[in-house]
């Protein structure tokens, strides 16, 4: 067999093939487990915004172009806190 026949994994080392494998494989928990980290992080910021909301907790979408946010606390799902817009007086 000619070496231009070969296919590139064929060339490569079979030490280097394992460790190609291996790469890959901790590539792949590792993106799982940032995932389950993900999880787990949304999961909990959810629940520390529900403990910590001084009334019901419950997002609404306004006519303000945000996303839902609760009224009572004024965070919205990710965390991120509302500012209280100054309100104009009519006369």
């Amino acid at each position: 067999m000619d070496r231009m026949d070969r296919t590139d994994d064929e060339l490569l080392d079979p030490a280097l093939l394992t460790l190609r494998a291996a790469t890959d494989r901790i590539r792949a928990l590792t993106i799982a487990n940032a995932v389950r980290h993900a999880e787990a992080a949304r999961t909990c910021l959810a629940e520390l915004l529900a403990v910590n909301c001084p009334g019901p907790h419950t997002y609404r979408q306004h006519r303000d172009g945000r996303p839902p946010w609760c009224e009572t606390c004024r965070y919205t799902a990710d965390g991120a806190r509302i500012a209280q817009q100054a309100r104009s007086r009519s006369t």
